[in-house]
């Protein structure tokens, strides 16, 4: 459980998304990515929001990830999103093949690899908000014992993440992109919070 006095502090790093549009929901192998508030112009166009993904060994690139928020919201535990009595969207789907492609007469289960390839997750999110991000301005973040985060939207809808990580697994990870400090990026762990060089 999360101290008191590590709750408060979470909820008022995750303030800064409050009145802000989201601007991006998305996620890389089993990371959802959760984006606010829109980048200038200039930035997007000089690439400036170009991050590069290496392997383990930071050497051979993986992939590169365009940024598109001012605040990035990273979270590795379980999400919901949801509306009223309706579960949208959950991080099993990352799991689970995109429904167009089951539905091929030639489809094989076996040929489907969730970490490279795009699942239900990205169909569900492609189809959900094809239309932009109109509507989806933060009006609530809430922080609780465990280090469950509930984002509430204008429009009623909401993001669940659920802690269920245990000791120091990182259950999410907040960072605003103009502050570039590794002191900027903030995680929420199981049994507290963490920021580089300074485990409280």
């Amino acid at each position: 459980m999360i101290k008191d006095k590590h709750i408060k502090e979470a909820e008022e790093v995750i303030s800064s998304i409050i009145g802000l549009q989201l601007v991006s929901m998305r996620r890389t192998a089993h990371v959802n990515i959760y984006e606010f508030g829109k980048l200038d112009e200039e930035t997007l166009l000089k690439g400036e929001g170009r991050l590069n993904i290496r392997d383990e060994n930071g050497k051979e690139l993986i992939r590169v990830f365009e940024r598109k928020g001012k605040f990035m919201l990273t979270s590795m535990c379980a999400m919901r999103f949801i509306k009223d009595d309706k579960i949208y969207l959950t991080g099993q789907d990352f799991y689970i093949p995109k429904e167009s492609e089951m539905a091929r007469e030639d489809f094989n289960l076996d040929d489907f690899d969730w970490y490279e390839d795009e699942s239900l997750f990205e169909e569900t999110v492609e189809n959900h908000f094809k239309g932009g991000y109109d509507g989806y301005i933060v009006t609530e973040a809430k922080v609780r014992k465990f280090g469950d985060l509930t984002i509430k939207f204008e429009n009623g809808f909401e993001i669940e993440l659920i802690a269920n990580g245990t000791d120091y697994s990182e259950n999410w990870c907040f960072s605003d992109y103009e502050a570039r400090e590794e002191e900027d990026v903030f995680s929420v762990h199981a049994n507290g919070i963490w920021r580089p060089r300074t485990r409280r």
